[in-house]
């Protein structure tokens, strides 16, 4: 396999790659010839990048056909528009590449954010894309350089995923499908799979059918509210109580809140209340929930000719997990991938009927529940896929049980029925279950961390230890001394064109997108924040004025969010970097203090 990326300049580009057998990295600059060579030799590899679908493909496949790539960047970047949609890409199909993507979307905030979380360097090459002329030799031995960067710390993303990738190949050989499908989405493998034939684009989105098997008791209102003609657009939702507790029902999926309501011109206002629970607490979820309505109901969609491949998957999967065939992972992709396809314009299985027909019915059947039992138990969590609910007695239990097999039987979903002993929630969707088997339910902001998502560690683990062990959190953070669980990664995003720090009394223009902060002892070292330029009032607050020759420059400035008052920058390599004297641990003690007081109610100022 291969690892790579390509660099485009107006004059110039390269791309760079890494072998993963021999560990070697190599290049290619300006050379179509060569480059040829390359691909003629490893086509039949697999090839590895990162946002690699919607750019390096492309790229490859636009210099492979004699055309000029800086006018495909331009088209992809600066137009923002798609590949395919540039003029001459109708050839890019004579060059197949078997390309992996390791990009995962809305999840991944960048190639650099994810190297910062991993405590790799995150120093940006100062390099322009739009210089108007040829790069010179030191322009292009510093651009390989951050290019060459970017390619191990690709390699390393593949590393943390490999079982993503493990479930893509074997869904390819289940199928038998080649590695070009590689390149292709879950929401597009899906739709390969179930063969399904883009279909005319219909205006019955909201053409709602309820399924028979509902029964609302008292909370028929709900069904009524969808039924109503004014209510069906995206933006409409309601708030209702369920079994004392608030619940939002919208075209999105059913969540509770827990704490104070009020309405007002500008809609509904919220005060959460967070909950510390011990007692018979029971864990409802629905399993496979989404696919079995599917299945269940036919709610699959319309393009696909033959539904019931749709639950060959899903009883073929069935059939692995018994085996304890790893494959049964992979069919995961298409089960849990259709109902996105559904909702998604571009893709071949586009029915947003259909998947509404999937979320309200959903929801729907989870409040039918919820009407059965309430009067035994205390709502906790209500979500998409199920309820965590606290046994008013412990007789109460078994009626609970039988209640919750009579709706199985009558609904044709399954409930997955797990017992805890105490819930720790901030929201419906941040909490900590604790099993009675003791393990541990740790969803949200509260969930295990990983090295592809490291940011400020060190408050998720002092949270965690306190609610857990009973470990104030100064304990936690004063014997922790892992210099990457302190760090907070800040990026440029939308109009905001410049980071800026206050040092010595003055601001500093930082260069790059990205930076590494860490709180700081140091009194001279300010906040850090990102501006645009200014074009409003110059008596407007928030205003820094910079000289850059003989002209002034005047920024508009925000203030990273739950970032230090004093920080400093570190983006080189972090991993193995001892705790410098620098950081003041005791910003990160009253931090996590402070949340747990505003957000969980739990007040340590006197402990």
């Amino acid at each position: 396999m291969l690892v790579y990326d390509f660099e485009v300049f107006k004059y110039d580009w390269l791309v760079v790659f890494y072998d993963t057998e021999t560990h070697c990295l190599a290049h290619v600059i300006n050379n179509i010839e060569l480059l040829r060579s390359v691909y003629n030799y490893y086509k039949n590899e697999i090839f590895i990048g990162f946002n690699s679908r919607n750019y390096d493909v492309p790229i490859f496949q636009c210099i492979l056909c004699g055309q000029n790539p800086y006018d495909l960047t331009q088209h992809i970047i600066a137009d923002d528009k798609k590949w395919f949609e540039y003029e001459g890409s109708e050839r890019f199909n004579e060059y197949p590449i078997n390309n992996y993507d390791v990009f995962l979307g809305l999840i991944d905030n960048g190639l650099k954010t994810l190297e910062a979380y991993m405590g790799m360097q995150i120093e940006e090459s100062s390099i322009a894309f739009d210089i108007d002329r040829p790069l010179t030799d030191d322009e292009l031995s510093k651009t390989l350089f951050y290019c060459e960067s970017d390619v191990l710390a690709t390699y390393q993303v593949f590393l943390q995923r490999y079982e993503i990738f493990q479930s893509y190949v074997g869904l390819l050989q289940e199928y038998r499908l080649d590695n070009y499908y590689l390149n292709k989405t879950r929401a597009q493998l899906s739709a390969i799979v179930l063969k399904a034939q883009k279909r005319p684009v219909s205006d019955d989105e909201f053409a709602i059918t309820f399924v028979s098997t509902l029964n609302m008791g008292k909370y028929q209102s709900v069904l009524d509210w969808f039924k109503n003609p004014k209510n069906k657009n995206y933006e409409s939702s309601q708030f209702v109580k369920i079994a004392g507790v608030f619940h939002k029902v919208a075209w999105g999926g059913l969540h509770s809140f827990i704490g104070d309501y009020k309405m007002s011109a500008s809609g509904p206002k919220f005060s959460l209340k967070p909950i510390d629970v011990t007692g018979n607490i029971l864990n409802a979820d629905v399993a496979s929930y989404y696919p079995n309505l599917i299945k269940r109901y036919n709610f699959m969609s319309r393009a696909v000719p033959n539904p019931a491949v749709y639950n060959d998957v899903i009883n073929k999967r069935i059939e692995y997990k018994k085996q304890k065939n790893p494959i049964a992972n992979s069919l995961k992709i298409v089960l849990n991938s259709a109902y996105g396809a559904m909702k998604d314009k571009y893709s071949p299985m586009y029915d947003p009927l259909m998947a509404n027909n999937v979320c309200v019915n959903g929801q729907l059947l989870l409040i039918d529940l919820i009407d059965k039992i309430e009067d035994y138990c205390e709502i906790l969590n209500s979500n998409t896929d199920g309820i965590i609910i606290l046994v008013k007695q412990s007789s109460f239990e078994p009626i609970i049980r039988d209640k919750c097999n009579e709706w199985s039987k009558r609904t044709g979903m399954e409930l997955e029925l797990d017992n805890y002993l105490r819930l720790v929630q901030r929201d419906v969707n941040t909490y900590l279950a604790f099993s009675v088997d003791g393990d541990l339910k740790a969803k949200g902001a509260l969930k295990e961390l990983s090295a592809l998502d490291n940011n400020l560690a060190i408050v998720n683990k002092a949270i965690k230890a306190y609610f857990i062990d009973g470990v104030h959190p100064s304990i936690t953070i004063s014997e922790n001394n892992n210099l990457i669980d302190y760090m907070a990664v800040v990026k440029l995003k939308g109009k905001y064109k410049q980071l800026l720090h206050m040092r010595n009394g003055k601001m500093n223009l930082i260069p790059g997108k990205y930076a590494r902060v860490f709180a700081s002892t140091d009194t001279l070292n300010g906040i850090i924040g990102r501006g645009f330029l200014n074009e409003l009032d110059k008596a407007q607050t928030s205003l820094f004025e910079f000289v850059d020759g003989e002209n002034e420059i005047s920024w508009k400035f925000y203030k990273f969010a739950n970032t230090p008052d004093c920080i400093y920058i570190d983006n080189s390599y972090i991993k193995d970097k001892p705790i410098p004297v620098e950081l003041n641990k005791q910003w990160y003690i009253d931090f996590v203090c402070a949340k747990l007081k505003n957000e969980w109610n739990v007040d340590l100022s006197d402990s």
